[in-house]
């Protein structure tokens, strides 16, 4: 699919790792110039009426979620029979692969993300969505270490597929609440359990409750008690683990009623930690769990407001309202012994045969995938990365269980594959902008330097780049700087050194009020960009009391002031900070 463009607007750059229910592309809003992130719904959920129904519900209700710890969620389409959501595009990686490469954390990093998830939910639970699916893969942490959380209220969707809980049920096991497992519905307090299960995590390297099986892990979330991650960590604070203990609680009602309630503490703690004095934690207060609670009503200026949060006491639920994953899990995950035993007694009749795992490694993934399925296993993508010795991007670089292993039939066989070598080609940049450079390094995982050189060029252009280091084609590491060299056409240079930032194109936006008066006004706008020469931008005569807004306004480096004058007397000057084109 790279290079298509969906719908005339949506330009697909590149594939990145995508999940059981959607293939993830980055793309091109050719509208706005921006990127985006296109998630295309997979089969067999894209031909299931039912899924996609759920999954456009999802979306509308999402697109209210505005909150700069959740991932933007801007609608749903459908091109030539593919259904792909349109939404914000993170550089980064899941919360799973930072705990997995770097856990355990300081308790203050630790407190300033689950700060972050908590005010997400919170956001979530003022427009009357509960995640339901908060785990380490639903969390992401960008290029610039913020936390953004993914997927609100996508849980909906699993109930619609008939194959869809059985794919999401190993992932989401270390995460769900008891009586989520029990077969109520998710609410705000078993996002809380996931939390603390995340803030678990974050502390100690580790989960709360593992195990060899899906079952064993569900049935420690609802029998076993929860451990203190103090055991494995004693720099933890204690206020600190007191958190996660009430988080972790078995009865929805001893949790946390809402985000804002563990946000107060979580911000106690942090202040503790900050300035060395001691937290103080209040205790839990008797409390009915809801569901839901009602929206906050705004404050005299709009803002909800903080406090408690009135809720309504649950009603009496039937058959009907729990979904039927939901409704699978009673059955299998009770905790009742007979059926276990049961489950048991079944599997050791009606063993299926064994098969030997094949060896995928150097394969690409579409021959895998093939291979697998006359030897009866499934292929799950577990993880990606760069490697040399296997530079063709989707080819299969490790296998688990091992090749040779015997397995059961279908069995799910975990591999890694490449996505490209770590090495690159640096790209010909001479005769383009700096913009354009960047997006070219950008496209190659290449970076651009922060300084420039000024050099006069009879063949280029004032503003194009006549050379980098390294040069065209050279083959450097992935990550890389490369530095340039700026025409500055045929006169000698003013300054011999520069920075890029000064020559990256910003698109800036401005509004005002025309004060009050008589008669007409004529207004000019002056803009003093990082090139540091004044330009008018708006120069008109208005109605006195008038609003003016201007947008897009090009200019150069990420600041710029704007001058405003009416009838050529100076009446203010505004700084602005823009966004790169």
């Amino acid at each position: 699919m790279i290079g298509q463009v969906l719908n005339s607007r949506y330009e697909i750059l590149k594939e990145i790792p995508g999940t059981p229910f959607f293939a993830n592309y980055v793309a091109k809003d050719v509208y706005r110039d921006v990127r985006v992130l296109l998630r295309v719904v997979k089969e067999p959920f894209a031909s299931e009426a039912s899924f996609v129904a759920e999954l456009v519900s999802v979306v509308e209700k999402s697109k209210a979620l505005q909150h700069p710890h959740i991932a933007r969620v801007e609608t749903i389409e459908e091109a030539n029979g593919l259904y792909y959501i349109v939404g914000e595009h993170i550089d980064g990686e899941p919360l799973r692969e930072r705990i997995r490469r770097l856990a355990p954390f300081s308790p203050a990093l630790c407190c300033e993300i689950a700060i972050s998830i908590a005010e997400a939910l919170q956001a979530g639970l003022n427009h009357g969505i509960v995640h339901g699916d908060l785990s380490s893969d639903t969390v992401m942490y960008d290029s610039d270490d913020v936390v953004k959380v993914l997927d609100f209220g996508i849980w909906q969707c699993y109930s619609a597929s008939e194959s869809a809980p059985g794919i999401v049920l190993a992932r989401m096991a270390p995460y769900l609440a008891p009586e989520v497992i029990e077969g109520g519905m998710p609410s705000a307090q078993s996002d809380l359990y996931a939390l603390g299960v995340l803030l678990y995590e974050l502390l100690t390297g580790q989960r709360p409750f593992d195990g060899p099986t899906p079952l064993r892990v569900l049935d420690q979330h609802r029998q076993a008690p929860a451990p203190d991650p103090r055991t494995l960590n004693p720099s933890i604070p204690r206020a600190l683990s007191a958190i996660v203990g009430r988080a972790l609680a078995k009865k929805p009602e001893e949790r946390y009623q809402t985000p804002s309630q563990m946000l107060d503490d979580l911000l106690a703690v942090q202040e503790s930690l900050r300035y060395g004095k001691p937290a103080e934690i209040k205790p839990p207060a008797p409390t009915v769990a809801t569901s839901l609670p009602r929206k906050p009503a705004p404050d005299a200026q709009g803002s909800p407001q903080r406090g408690p949060v009135r809720t309504r006491p649950r009603r009496p639920r039937g058959d009907d309202d729990v979904p039927a994953w939901l409704r699978a899990l009673i059955y299998v995950f009770g905790g009742m012994a007979i059926a276990t035993i049961a489950a048991f007694v079944y599997l050791q009749i009606n063993k299926k045969d064994r098969v030997i795992v094949p060896n995928l490694v150097g394969m690409p993934l579409t021959e895998a995938r093939t291979v697998a399925q006359q030897t009866n296993l499934q292929i799950a993508v577990e993880d990606e990365e760069y490697n040399d010795e296997y530079p063709e991007p989707q080819t299969v670089i490790r296998v688990s269980p091992a090749p040779g292993t015997p397995v059961y039939e279908g069995s799910e066989v975990r591999v890694v594959i490449s996505l490209g070598s770590t090495r690159v080609d640096v790209p010909d940049l001479r005769g383009l902008t700096i913009a354009e450079a960047r997006r070219q390094l950008d496209a190659v995982g290449l970076r651009l330097g922060s300084q420039v050189q000024y050099r006069s060029s009879s063949r280029y252009e004032k503003g194009q780049i006549i050379d980098s280091s390294p040069g065209p084609r050279e083959r450097v590491r992935r990550g890389g700087t490369v530095e340039v060299v700026i025409s500055t056409g045929d006169r000698p240079p003013d300054q011999p050194v520069g920075s890029t930032e000064e020559l990256t194109p910003y698109y800036f936006s401005l509004s005002f009020r025309i004060p009050p008066g008589d008669g007409k006004v004529l207004v000019r706008v002056e803009m003093v960009d990082q090139g540091g020469v004044p330009k008018v931008v708006f120069e008109e005569e208005r109605d006195p009391g008038e609003e003016i807004s201007l947008e897009r306004i090009e200019g150069l480096g990420e600041k710029a002031t704007f001058r405003i004058y009416y009838n050529d007397v100076l009446d203010a000057e505004i700084t602005r900070r823009g966004e790169p084109q």
